[in-house]
């Protein structure tokens, strides 16, 4: 097995060769899942949400002084904190023995507790380096992407340990030392740079030599191509706010008083509901009369939809099951809900939603995700609504990216990430090249950097640094940025890669009639 592995290659394609065999590129997240399989170490998955509430139970046990009175308060977001800081201290390296400060102190005592705490990457990770010196890996290379100081800790101390057992290392290549100036094409928003992007690709007629790199979100920039004979790159960002993953919060919000109906309206009206459709229509239409449950409009929706179903038929049994859900087992917001009531909520919605995913594939989160709260609150005797909340938000963290929008093809390459470049090409288009820089990693005290072998943040920002400078060495004549000033009517900022750059560039290569005398980019008439 021939094998590139980069931090940036998680989803890359296989081999950019049209024919390949034995050659494959992963990220960190490929690359364990492969180790794991090779070792048979693989198991059944633990989500995060399950993770926090074995820590959250912990916590529970040892009680540490440290964190006691921010426990007491918010038990889900002391616990979920702590979880991330254990796991940050484990992929640096810490033994879990070396202290000296509270914080250290009290997730030594947590991690002394017996208690079960299902593995994290950084644990499976050192699972896999203590099985590897059981196991030969001679005949298969390992090329890294990047520079083997700049990988983080763990994966250090793995790809060494690879090479113990007989894995061929060879470091990462150099790439193109003449990089281009790149050009910076500033626009409004991104419907203006849409239309120049795809002008510059009509242009040019042949673009199997032209790299675009599209992070983030392309659902402008796909019109615009679907429009102009391209095909859609279909990328999209998570977003916790997709309709399906409305699904359970709303239904939820059903088992509390005083009723919202609003939010009813809102489970109501989704595409798919655990509410009957025949039922949902009449309280709609309910709703729309008098906005409020127990009304003379409410009790004769009711009995006009008994009305309808014989006694005893499926059609009466589930108009039935609904009454005795929305009824007769709703709690005030400020009491506490029994967890078996939780649980049957969670259970009819899976009775609902189920016989749909074979139809609706974009469905088989909410059952997961449902299936994941029964578990965590099974073993409780009641759950407050704040910290249902917080076990909620959770459990829909940041969402799922929209699955509704295929990839077509094109002749041109396109990649998710700047990292992911494996391969020199003469344009290489960066779309909406804005700052998405996110704040990442806890703040740690001197005494507790002591404790983590592996803690660099001067590392990290190089990794990514280098990730984004890819760009620039994969390109041999042209780099194109493409910036917009809004995006969705908010405000964005330059890529922080730009203050690095010499700009203007020189004229950029392009076809006749888009760049002036002057070398700038010419707007076209109907974009300005």
């Amino acid at each position: 097995m021939r094998i590139t592995f980069g931090m940036s290659l998680d989803g890359a394609e296989w081999s950019g060769k049209p024919a390949s065999l034995g050659e494959i590129k992963m990220g960190p997240q490929q690359f364990l899942d492969w180790l794991e399989s090779r070792l048979g170490l693989s198991g059944i998955p633990v989500s995060a949400p399950e993770r926090i509430d074995e820590y959250r139970r912990k916590i529970e046990r040892v009680n540490p002084q440290w964190c006691r009175v921010s426990f007491e308060l918010d038990p889900w977001s002391t616990a979920r904190q702590l979880l991330a800081w254990r796991d940050e201290l484990v992929e640096n390296g810490w033994d879990f023995r070396r202290a000296g400060t509270p914080r250290l102190e009290a997730l030594a005592a947590l991690e002394a507790d017996s208690g079960t705490l299902s593995p994290g990457v950084p644990d499976r990770m050192l699972a896999v380096w203590s099985e590897l010196p059981h196991h030969r890996f001679d005949g298969d290379t390992l090329r890294l992407a990047e520079p083997r100081e700049l990988l983080p800790y763990l994966w250090r101390q793995l790809i060494l340990r690879l090479e113990g057992c007989g894995m061929a290392v060879f470091a990462a290549g150099t790439g193109n030392s003449c990089c281009p100036k790149p050009f910076p094409v500033e626009g409004a928003n991104d419907f203006v740079l849409a239309a120049e992007c795809v002008r510059y690709l009509r242009a040019r007629g042949e673009n199997s030599s032209v790299a675009i790199i599209c992070t983030g979100d392309s659902t402008v920039l796909d019109e615009v191509l679907h429009r102009n004979g391209f095909g859609r790159l279909a990328f999209s960002e998570n977003s916790r706010w997709r309709e399906t993953l409305q699904i359970l919060p709303l239904w939820l919000e059903s088992m509390w008083k005083p009723f919202h109906p609003q939010r009813f309206l809102e489970l109501l009206l989704l595409p798919v509901t655990p509410v009957p459709a025949a039922l949902a229509r009449e309280l709609v239409a309910a709703l729309e009369r008098e906005p409020g449950r127990g009304g003379e409009a409410w009790q004769e929706a009711w009995r006009r939809i008994r009305s309808k179903f014989q006694t005893g038929d499926s059609g009466f049994k589930a108009v039935e099951e609904m009454w005795n859900f929305l009824e007769e087992e709703c709690f005030r917001a400020e009491e506490s809900v029994p967890s078996g009531t939780v649980v049957r909520f969670c259970s009819l919605l899976i009775e609902r939603i189920a016989p749909r995913v074979r139809t609706r594939p974009e469905l088989a989160p909410v059952l997961e995700q449902a299936g994941i709260l029964k578990r965590i609150i099974a073993d409780r005797a009641a759950v407050s609504r704040t910290e249902l909340a917080r076990i909620l938000d959770s459990i829909v963290g940041t969402g799922t990216p929209d699955g509704g929008a295929e990839r077509e093809c094109n002749d041109f390459a396109v990649f998710p990430d700047p990292g992911m470049i494996d391969r020199e090409f003469e344009t290489v288009i960066w779309w909406n090249f804005i700052d998405r820089t996110a704040v990442g990693g806890a703040t740690w005290t001197p005494e507790e950097c002591a404790a983590m072998p592996g803690f660099s943040r001067e590392t990290a920002r190089e990794r990514e640094h280098l990730a984004w400078r890819n760009a620039f060495r994969c390109a041999r004549r042209n780099l194109i940025l493409f910036i917009p000033r809004m995006l969705r009517g908010e405000a964005v900022f330059p890529h922080p890669l730009l203050d690095e750059l010499e700009v203007p560039g020189g004229p950029v290569r392009a076809p006749a009639g888009l760049v002036d005398a002057s070398g700038r980019w010419k707007l076209a008439d109907r974009a300005s």
